[in-house]
Parts: C-alpha cells; structure tokens; sequence
C-alpha cells in the first residue's frame, strides 16, 4: 500500500530524532549536505544509530542477537525495493536504491555490533581493529559514495575515518563499560598501555585509566596523521561525510577528565562544542 504523505513525515521525523540522539556528529554533518543527500545520510545515520541502541541496551544477548538478525533479513528486501513498516529501514532502502549502496557495507555494520554483545575480550589486536572497521567504516564509506567520493580516495579513507571514530566513541564509553564489566578490549591492546583487565574493573591501579585513555589518544593521533592528506583533496561537498571527525579531539578531552577521575564520573559531550567544531571544520577554519 502507498503511503501517504502524512506517514511519510512522521516516519522522516522519527529517523530524524534517532540520527540526532544517536549519532549526533553524522546528524549535524547532514544538516549541512544539500536536501537529497541530506535525506540518505540522515537514513545512514539513523541505521547506525538503531544498531548501537539494540546492542547498549539488550540485558540478555540473545534478545540483541534476534534483533540484529532482524536487519540482516531486511536488508536485501530494502534494497529491492519492498517496504518492511520500520522508518528506519524503509528510509535507509530508498538511500540504498538512489544511490546504489552497497549491502554488504550495512551487513558488515551489523557484524561489527554483534561482536560487542557479549563481554568476552576480542581475541587479538588484528580482531579488534577489524571490529573498529566494521562498527564504524562502513558509516564513513556510505557517506562519502552519497557524496561521490572517487572510488580510489574512498578506499583509503573509510577504514581509517572508521577506526578513528571507533577508537574516540570507546575511550568517552570506558567509564560505562569498565562498571558493566563489558571491556571488549582484547588483552593484548591492554598490555600495550601496561595494565591487566582487573587493574581497571576493581580498580586496584590508579594509573590505569589514564593509561588506557593515552594509548587509544596515541592511536588516533598516528591514524589521524595518515588520514589527513586525503582528506585534504576532497572537495568541500565530499568533506561532509568526514565531518564528524572534527569533534574527535573533544571527545578525547572528555575521555582524559573521565580516566583523571578514575572512571568514576561519566562526562557529556557539550552541545555547543559539537556544532562549532563541525561548522569550523565545514568552512575549513580547522582541520577535520
């Protein structure tokens, strides 16, 4: 059945309140994208944003599992054009349809957040930066195709843009992850920053957060190092999809007050800070 118009914008409107809630950076970017891409990123967003909330929220693992299957089978339905009744998903093929995105970029989000339902470490350092990749690369390779991003510059940023959004959303989440005692962090990376998974769940180091928040800080910086060249040949439209990269600096800021504090105190990002930076970066008075 067609929809009618009156559907069609309560259904924009609720995508619209999940990318601004959930993925505010990718929301406020698109803002900033003309009305036909804006519509596709919002969806993107949007799409990212129900698969954080299934996997933040789920008590029982199970449950998170049914509801990310859910997606997987939605996803080649979306993308021949039927219509499932979720916004999101309805939103995000009609993005998939304009544009000819990918599925498998979706279907590798869908993986990445699957592997932080459970609490067990990652196994290896290799497996925690494919997961870095697939929870947030696909974000960024989306984006920049909406955008027509070349083909060669975006295979060389999307991985890179990914890790570096993954690696600054986990150093603001370590306080809520350390008191669940969901650290999927894989040993290894933290016997690079010198501490053991029980130093930071009981606690018994001091030094250990800031240890922590230092190394994942380095790790971006080297990664934010070698991404910038590219960024820098996009035209202002492209540069769009990597705007929400601007506020990483802000968000490793609030990961040093947390780690200073112990994780005992869990630290929000300010508003104003989050549109300033993206408008700055927009009209390059900052780098991305």
């Amino acid at each position: 059945m067609r929809q009618t118009p009156a559907t069609e914008l309560r259904f924009h409107e609720e995508v619209l309140a999940l990318a601004r809630s959930g993925e505010t950076e990718h929301y406020l970017a698109a803002l900033l994208a003309p009305p036909a891409e804006r519509a596709a990123l919002l969806a993107i967003a949007a799409f990212s944003a129900d698969l954080d909330r299934i996997t933040t929220s789920a008590r029982d693992p199970l449950v998170g599992e049914i509801r990310l299957q859910w997606w997987r089978d939605a996803l080649p339905e979306i993308a021949g054009g039927s219509l499932t009744g979720n916004p999101i998903a309805d939103q995000l093929g009609a993005a998939v349809r304009r544009y000819d995105l990918p599925s498998p970029l979706f279907g590798a989000m869908i993986d990445g957040h699957a592997a932080t339902i459970y609490p067990d470490p990652l196994p290896d350092r290799r497996a925690f930066e494919s997961h870095l990749s697939q929870l947030r690369g696909p974000l960024f390779a989306s984006a920049l195709r909406v955008l027509a991003c070349p083909g060669e510059h975006l295979v060389r940023l999307c991985e890179p843009a990914g890790r570096i959004s993954g690696l600054a959303r986990l150093a603001c989440r370590l306080p809520r992850l350390v008191a669940a005692e969901h650290l999927y962090l894989p040993d290894a990376y933290l016997a690079e920053a010198g501490i053991g998974r029980e130093q930071l769940i009981v606690a018994s180091d001091a030094a250990a957060p800031r240890r922590i928040v230092d190394c994942i800080r380095r790790e971006i910086a080297e990664l934010r190092a070698a991404v910038e060249p590219q960024i820098a040949v996009l035209s202002r439209h492209q540069r769009i999809a990597l705007l929400p990269l601007a506020t990483v600096p802000l968000q490793t800021q609030i990961a040093g007050r947390q780690a200073a504090a112990g994780f005992r105190e869990v630290h929000e990002m300010p508003a104003l800070g989050r549109i300033t930076r993206i408008w700055l970066a927009h009209w390059s008075l900052i780098r991305i």
